[in-house]
């Protein structure tokens, strides 16, 4: 009975240690998007009207931003959602002005929708 509960304290450790890991690679891919969505806007101006070369640069962006949401989506995929982003809300401080972002974004969304409907 002693050799089960080790073993279990081991999985515990082992399950959070990697929930740990994990959360880390998934906040440095958010502050690196985070990053990029600057540069992303500049080239997506420049190629609306024309240059080439931002065209070029901007997909090259993109398709850097899609491999690094994709990762996300796959290193979450592993863990119980509420569970993972919890765990992230509290040790990434990107993680929460990204949620920031997103419930300013619905609320927008939802105001115009209202307005929509008057």
């Amino acid at each position: 009975m002693k050799n089960l509960y080790f073993l279990f304290c081991g999985f515990l450790f082992v399950s959070c240690a990697n929930m740990e890991t994990d959360a880390e690679k998934v906040c440095q891919l958010l502050n690196e998007t985070k990053d990029m969505l600057p540069k992303m806007m500049k080239v997506a101006m420049q190629s609306a009207f024309g240059n080439e070369a931002a065209e070029k640069e901007l997909s090259e962006l993109e398709n850097r931003s899609a491999k690094m949401l994709n990762d996300i989506e796959n290193i979450s995929l592993k863990y119980k959602e509420e569970e993972f982003q919890n765990y992230l809300l509290n040790n990434c401080a990107v993680a929460e002005e990204f949620k920031e972002f997103g419930d300013a974004m619905e609320a927008l969304e939802s105001a115009i929708d209202d307005l929509n409907l008057e």
